[in-house]
């Protein structure tokens, strides 16, 4: 209830904290732990789902209890593996290294593509090739602004691009059609969710100025649910934002835009001396932030910070994009 909800909330700050402090030294070794981590849990998505039965890790481990919060998980963290691919990449070019590792990390992305597919998780598939597809478009921004962290001609970049989204538009599309074959069966679950949003809503209304309290959605909700949910359990509105408001009303809102004032208030002090090319906050700060746009997408389809994992990672994530570009690299 709420004791559990103030927990989380002091457990995500100190998330945040920590890795506002993190030497990029020690963010790039976060980032090759997210790789092994990744690589475990798609390998073991993957045999779940392809073997006649399920393991027996799938009854112990909550992240693989539901689909899209595994999808979450491993959105949160492909922006960041596929930041490390890009910067060994680039950084064997402007040494003059004969190989590196990022076609291993970049094989690791694909098999978490892979999972996320094979996890019938249409919304996660979705963000996944759109943060994909950003991070192509933004890696193709980095070429054109210095044509020497690339050998592969400008034409063959562009080509390659354009087949990877449209072969992704495709895998989204069939994802989706593998789920809803008809429109009727679309617009139930639409309904469904719209119907939830709706009832949210009224809680909301009863008390607009300090809610009803976090963590105490469920067990408010029965009074205010529809007839047609009678008989259902409603943990979560599947929408963040929409339970955000009801639970902690105006004022949690106005704490949360008043600390993400905060957040983007820079501390005075010049860049810290970094040689990479490009540089930090041009390829790992934006690779954070697509993180936090993934996680903001699932926001409105789902409840991902609900769970503390994910919320976790979300705060770290959060400090990591916004913080001052004043630590030093190695």
């Amino acid at each position: 209830g709420t004791w559990e909800a103030f927990r989380i909330a002091l457990m995500l700050c100190a998330a945040f904290a920590l890795a506002w402090q993190l030497p990029r030294a020690q963010v790039r070794g976060l980032q090759w732990v997210a790789v092994g981590v990744a690589l475990g849990m798609s390998l073991l998505v993957a045999a779940q789902r392809l073997e006649p039965r399920p393991w027996p890790i799938f009854e112990y481990t909550g992240i693989f209890v539901n689909e899209n919060h595994f999808a979450v998980f491993i959105n949160l963290l492909l922006p960041v593996i596929l930041a490390l691919a890009a910067r060994s990449r680039f950084r064997a070019l402007q040494t003059g290294a004969a190989s590196s590792p990022a076609g291993m990390i970049f094989f690791v992305a694909a098999l978490m593509g892979w999972a996320v597919y094979l996890s019938h998780s249409r919304a996660g598939t979705a963000i996944l090739m759109l943060i994909f597809s950003l991070h192509l478009l933004w890696i193709w921004v980095l070429r054109r602004r210095y044509p020497f962290t690339s050998v592969m001609p400008a034409v063959w970049f562009r080509t390659g691009a354009a087949l990877i989204v449209m072969l992704a538009a495709v895998v989204v599309g069939f994802t989706f059609f593998r789920e809803w074959k008809h429109l009727e069966s679309f617009l139930g679950e639409l309904q469904y969710r719209w119907g939830i949003i709706h009832d949210t809503w009224r809680i909301w209304r009863d008390q607009p100025v300090w809610g009803i309290g976090p963590g105490t959605y469920a067990s408010v909700w029965p009074y205010y649910a529809s007839p047609a949910y009678d008989g259902r359990i409603i943990l979560h509105a599947h929408v963040e934002p929409v339970q955000f408001l009801a639970e902690w009303g105006w004022a949690g809102c106005l704490i949360l835009f008043i600390a993400f004032l905060l957040v983007l208030v820079r501390r005075p002090g010049g860049s810290a001396n970094n040689h990479a090319v490009p540089a930090w906050n041009e390829l790992e700060k934006n690779a954070f932030r697509l993180g936090i746009l993934a996680i903001m997408l699932h926001g409105l389809i789902d409840f991902p910070l609900r769970i503390p994992l994910l919320a976790l990672i979300s705060a770290a994530w959060l400090a990591l994009a916004f913080r001052p570009s004043t630590h030093q690299s190695s």
